[in-house]
Formats: structure tokens, sequence, C-alpha cells
């Protein structure tokens, strides 16, 4: 019998029902809500009432119309790709909570994630075979070295062996009905390139599992991607790129007829879910997830989740940087400046006590110390740009690694990638490369740049 909080979690109305203490004045607090923005892998239970999603690293649970979402996993590593199981009462997961990344299994009943991989090269997970036991997942493994992904059957217990579909390399893999052919994809450019046309494009395949032929679905230069099976498997559902934008067709598998299922004219598809009955889809559209019911005559309904303010706390991160980069000493040799995970670090070299200069979500890199100590010159990709940047200490009486606060301050503002700094003995010209390979100078205290040299080295 299902606890009465495992019942709240997968009915989820009740939960919407909860009584709040009254405050002072008589009336309900409630708690700050936010709406859930660029959700990620949305996946259907078999009837369509339930919605499970990545977002923020965890997996949740919502109605599939939309509504409150409920926090499955809480965990700092980020677990992605849920799936359910047929029954509706296991999700599926790719998590990478161990280092790689791994398949997990999440009773929904209640109990913690059952780790089901173990293979030190990772195993993501691609949904479940339509006996409910088995689980379908890809993984590099020792095969040719340029594509080594490929295809397992697993069972969804822990420890269990993998099993080979094929020897040969595979994405965004989807089990027919009668568990007898995968739909996959091969080629592809990154989903995220829009309208992409060539010899690279994204296609979709049928392999037969049990006589071992195989099908190629997509015939044009365009991408394809995301095959989910209608409910007879005489179909695929896809996301074509044949109109230049991204749209959900419909595509018979024996004689490629076509029929359009969404219309969008700009920004269209992505990573689409369907009910069992096929009926029912859900997919992203930009930043939000979408609705469409065939046969409702409706177009696709936009689909609002929320969660209470409390639920969305960040947990406290921890972060383990085990190597350093790209040292500069400064000219007494007391000091070291370096890059770990991406950001920019002061220490003494004696007590080894390190300082954060930088704490950004881009990459910074190349420091190098002015000749009079005063001034740390990098590269940095901040803002979406490759400029060259200084720092300089909030207490310079100070050692470097004594101040807790950095300035730091743009010292090249332009859509062109500069790289490899240096200063003259002086300190007083900043020396540097700029694209496509020419040499410029420029005056450490600021003033106009000027090039030296032209050339692509």
């Amino acid at each position: 019998m299902r606890s009465p909080t495992i019942a709240r979690l997968l009915a989820l109305v009740p939960w919407l029902g909860l009584s709040l203490p009254a405050g002072a004045d008589g009336d309900a607090p409630t708690a700050p809500t936010e709406t859930i923005r660029l959700a990620e892998s949305p996946s259907l239970s078999a009837d369509g009432a339930r919605l499970a999603f990545a977002w923020r690293g965890d997996i949740w649970l919502a109605s599939g119309t939309g509504g409150p979402a409920q926090r499955l996993t809480t965990h700092p590593a980020n677990d992605r790709a849920p799936h359910f199981a047929p029954d509706g009462r296991r999700l599926a997961f790719t998590s990478n909570r161990t280092g790689a990344d791994q398949t997990f299994v999440l009773d929904l009943e209640g109990g913690e994630p059952v780790q089901i991989t173990r293979h030190s090269e990772g195993s993501a997970c691609q949904g479940w075979f339509p006996d409910g036991r088995d689980l379908l997942v890809a993984g590099r493994r020792d095969h040719d070295h340029d594509r080594p992904e490929r295809f397992f059957r697993v069972a969804a217990t822990a420890g269990a062996p993998q099993r080979l579909l094929f020897d040969d390399w595979g994405y965004d893999g989807a089990i027919s009905p009668d568990g007898k052919r995968l739909a996959f994809v091969r080629q592809g450019t990154g989903w995220s390139r829009k309208g992409y046309r060539g010899s690279q494009a994204a296609q979709v395949w049928v392999h037969d599992l049990a006589g071992g032929a195989f099908q190629r679905l997509s015939k044009g230069p365009h991408e394809e991607r995301w095959p989910l099976w209608s409910p007879d498997g005489a179909s695929l559902r896809l996301v074509s790129g044949e109109d230049g934008t991204r749209n959900l067709v419909s595509v018979d598998v024996a004689h490629g007829s076509r029929a359009c299922l969404t219309s969008f004219v700009d920004d269209g598809v992505v990573s689409p879910t369907a009910s069992a009955d096929g009926r029912v889809f859900v997919f992203r559209v930009l930043f939000d997830l979408y609705r469409l019911e065939l046969g409702s005559g409706k177009p696709p309904a936009l689909l609002t989740f929320t969660v209470s303010g409390e639920a969305t706390a960040e947990p406290e991160r921890r972060d383990e940087l085990a190597k350093a980069a790209q040292v500069a000493f400064s000219p007494d040799g007391r000091e070291v400046a370096f890059t770990a995970g991406g950001d920019l670090w002061v220490m003494d070299t004696e007590l080894r006590e390190p300082k954060r200069v930088t704490s950004t979500p881009e990459e910074e890199r190349d420091p190098v110390f002015s000749s009079d100590y005063q001034t740390l010159v990098f590269v940095s990709d901040a803002g979406g740009r490759t400029d060259l940047w200084k720092a300089v200490r909030a207490q310079p009486e100070r050692w470097w690694w004594q101040n807790e606060e950095f300035t730091l301050a743009r010292l090249t503002d332009d859509a062109v990638a500069e790289s490899t700094p240096r200063l003259t003995p002086d300190g007083a010209t900043l020396l540097y490369a700029r694209a496509p390979g020419e040499l410029w100078k420029r005056p450490l205290a600021g003033g106009e740049a000027l090039r030296l040299t032209t050339g692509f080295d």
C-alpha cells in the first residue's frame, strides 16, 4: 500500500490542496513561486497524464498539462534524460553523480535511485524496452576511435550485463512497440545548428534487431532527429528540418510517405516525447514546453510549470580542483598566478594559500604580471567575446594572495579575439596577438593600439 506522501507525489492533484498554517492576520502565508523555463528532455507517462523533465540538474515531475512541479532528485551532479517505464511506476535517467554518465532507476513509490550501469566509459539512458524489464543505453566502448558510441540492452537491475545490439555508432535510440526494431540517428552537426543542410545532416535509420537489416529513413540533405514510434509501429514521428525550421512529421516506415504534425515557421520542435497511444506529444520550442493533442483540432498549447521558491534554493557547492595550468610568476618569484577550473587564481609559493581573482562561467587564461608587480594581465572570454583584461588589487600594499577583492577592467573591447599577452621589460607596453595572426602593441596605462605586423601565423 502506498504511503500518503507517495500518493500525493504520484497524483499531484492533492498536493495542490495542501492546507497551510494561517498567518497572524488570518491569511495563509504563500511561498514565492518561480516559472520554470528551459526544461530539458521531457518524458510523458504512457497515459500522458504525467510529465518528467530535467531542470537545474535534477529530475522533476508534474502534470502533463502544466502546474506545480515536484523535485524527484536532489544531487549536486547533473541528473538528466528521464524516461518513464511502461508501467509508469519507475523512472530511468542519466546522471554523472559517480563520475561518468551512468543509468539510474528511481522507484516512484519510494526509495533512492539505483545505479544500473557501471562501465567506466559511461552509459546514457535512451529508454525502455516494451517489456519494462530491460533498458536501452548508449555508451563509449572499445570500438572505432572516431565514433565509439554503441547501443546496448541491459536489464533494469543493478550490475546486470550489457548486450551489444550492433557494432556501429548511433544516438537518440527508440525501441519499437513490439521490441523488434530500433530507430536511431546517425551523423549530425549538433541540433542547435539551425537550418543546416549538407553531407553532415543528421539521419534517422531503422535497424531490425533480429534480421540485422538497416533502413535509412531520411532521404534529403536536411536534418532529422528524435524518432518516436507510432503505437502500431508502422510509422515514425520525428523532427525534420525539411521546411527550414524544425517540425514534427509522421513518416511511414514501409513506403516513406509523410504528414506534417506541426507548422512552426521560425524556431521549432526540440526533444519530443509521446504518450503510448501516440495522441499526446510534449516538446520544447525555445525556452518552453508545449503540448499537442492529435485529433483535437487545436494548435500546440504552451505549458506553464511552477515551483515554490523554497524548492529552488541552490545547494551549497563545493569544488575540488586537482590541477593548474598556465603559470606566471611575480618578478620576485614569491607569488604565482595560474588558471584552474577556468578561473584565474593567485597564490604565494611558501604557504600556498590560493585566492580566486575571477569567477566567471567563461574561461580565463594566459596570465602575465607587469614588471612593477601592480597589474595582472590575462585573456578572458567573459561576455562571449575574447578580450584582454587586467586585474589590480583592492589593497595594493598587501600581497596578491592577502587580498580578498580585485578590480577587473577590460583592455580590449571588440569582436576579434586577442591572445598571448606579453609586457615589455619596462612594463609600459603590452604586446599581444590578434586574429588572424597580427602582432599589436598598446600602452598598458591606456591609449591607442598599433598594429606591428600582419599575417596568419
